[in-house]
């Protein structure tokens, strides 16, 4: 654009300024000076009075102009350029500092995966006996699966207790056969009758138990509920048994056994140990909250 404009126009006025050095000769002469110009139409010589001083006032301004026009231009094409590139340039930028950023959260998440692993294998964590099933619930690890066990139901003596024996047994010494006076252990079978909260094929077959590693250090059997409270974990929930309630027979503890039973087979023989629902009984035991013959539920909760 500068070279299209300026350069006829300071050709033209060089031209100009050629013909008044010629017609002028002295500083004072050349301030105003008569120029002949052709005009093609009339052919006819005219005269113009040109003052030099200004002339060149005006071809100066003239130029400084079309140098300022002609450098805005130039400076704003930069700045177009510059601006365009720099939010590519940013857009780039911006785009790996998020892929960058979501790798860091990826890489967060598993290392606190890995630390909570390692805490809760430095933690101390307790165990609990699931009555009535060969599996643990989810979230918890098997220690031993096997058969529960307890005191003849004729027999006064021995241990109150159940237990869960291994299917792989070890001993010491030993001597077998029957020997004296000794606690002895029987195999559980469930006593399912008529109004229970089971099926009655289970009635007289055999009563599995697993042992089971929490993932928590606390572990409680809670009676009459079927959930935890708050800040609880549920292992499982099931009904409370115990041996048969009747002044012939001995007291054994109360157990949570599983709401969903499994059985390892039909018992052989006569019965042995037993287990019975338990059914809440008014008077002391206030009804309502509890309803007379109405089994009780039961939940094992962690912590």
């Amino acid at each position: 654009m500068y070279k299209t404009i300026v350069l006829p126009f300071m050709y033209l006025v060089l031209s100009i300024l050629c013909l008044v050095q010629s017609k002028c000769t002295t500083g004072n002469e050349c301030h105003n000076v008569a120029l002949p110009l052709m005009d093609r139409n009339v052919e006819a010589t005219l005269t113009a009075n040109i003052n030099t001083d200004k002339l060149n006032e005006q071809l100066k301004a003239y130029i400084s102009q079309e140098i300022d026009q002609s450098n805005h231009g130039v400076v704003t094409n930069v700045t177009n350029v510059t601006t365009e590139t720099l939010k590519r340039v940013l857009g780039n930028l911006t785009l790996k500092i998020d892929t960058q950023i979501k790798s860091l959260e990826a890489k967060i998440v598993e290392q606190n995966t890995e630390i909570n692993c390692l805490k809760a294998k430095d933690s101390p964590r307790a165990t609990y006996v699931r009555w009535g099933r060969t599996v643990c619930p989810e979230g918890a690890t098997i220690v031993y699966d096997g058969i529960a066990s307890g005191k003849h139901y004729g027999d006064k003596g021995s241990g109150a207790n159940y237990l869960c024996l291994p299917k792989n047994p070890e001993w010491n010494e030993y001597v077998d056969g029957k020997n004296g006076e000794k606690g002895l252990l029987y195999g559980v079978e469930y006593e399912i009758s008529e109004n229970t909260p089971y099926p009655k094929n289970l009635h007289s077959k055999i009563t599995p138990c697993v042992v089971c590693l929490a993932r928590r250090s606390s572990v409680l059997m809670v009676p009459a509920k079927r959930t935890c409270q708050e800040g609880w974990h549920t292992e499982f929930s099931g009904y409370l048994m115990s041996y048969i309630s009747t002044s012939s027979r001995t007291a054994t503890e109360y157990i949570c056994v599983d709401g969903k039973l499994e059985t390892s087979g039909h018992a052989y023989g006569s019965s042995q140990a037993e287990l019975y629902p338990v059914e809440a009984i008014c008077g002391s035991l206030k009804c309502p909250p509890y309803v007379q013959g109405r089994e009780i539920t039961c939940v094992v909760c962690s912590k």
